[in-house]
């Protein structure tokens, strides 16, 4: 019995065929290709987030000497902090408050009856939206707005939340009269804001009047 041939293994098939191995050698370049474009891509991608946290980073700083030599000028305008009580401290001090406004207050009114003059809402006697005088009367509310602490020379600047034009003749009485009137017959209460710095006016003429004494 004659012997059996071997047949030929799948390596000394491709050594004996030029075009499988040159095949099997370009698919082994072109996953290498793959790799290393992969490898590139993340390494570019790694560099572009580095460049972003660095121009970030820049960024903040660029931001944060503007804001310290901003501040560094506003000091410079101001100058130097006064001392506590002088003229210097007093007049800035003056000049913050006039800045925020004038000082104002909220009075609040209850009641189960309405004054007995629709012209006098609370006891108010009122030039547009100034206190000129306070009345008292019968009547359980007589008297609501000098019981409540009210004071001459105090102007309205608004009836509950509804602002009071000082152009406006007669609005400051009229809203008032309509809430006390409410509050009669409601039983709610009446928030009232008003302005306690006394009108330049009156402050000149009271001057005046010390002066003289």
């Amino acid at each position: 019995m004659g012997k059996r041939q071997a047949l030929p293994s799948c390596s000394d098939s491709e050594e004996s065929d030029p075009a499988a191995k040159r095949k099997k050698e370009g698919k082994k370049d072109k996953e290498k290709d793959s790799k290393d474009k992969g490898k590139d891509k993340a390494e570019k991608t790694d560099k572009d987030k580095g460049k972003d946290k660095d121009k970030k980073d820049k960024d903040k700083d660029k931001k944060d000497k503007n804001d310290k030599k901003e501040k560094k000028a506003e000091r410079a305008v101001e100058g130097p902090a006064a001392p506590p009580g002088s003229s210097q401290d007093k007049a800035k001090k003056e000049k913050k408050s006039k800045d925020a406004g004038p000082p104002t207050k909220e009075v609040f009114f209850s009641g189960l009856e309405a004054f007995n003059k629709p012209t006098h809402p609370f006891g108010l006697e009122l030039d547009g939206g100034l206190v000129v005088d306070l009345a008292g009367g019968e009547g359980l509310a007589g008297g609501l707005a000098l019981a409540a602490g009210v004071q001459i020379g105090w102007r309205v600047l608004s009836v509950d939340g509804n602002a009071v034009s000082e152009e406006e003749v007669g609005v400051a009485a009229e809203l008032l009269r309509a809430a006390e009137e409410k509050m009669a017959k409601d039983g709610t209460k009446v928030v009232v804001r008003f302005v306690t710095d006394e009108p330049e006016h009156w402050k000149q003429a009271s001057n005046k009047l010390a002066g003289r004494r």
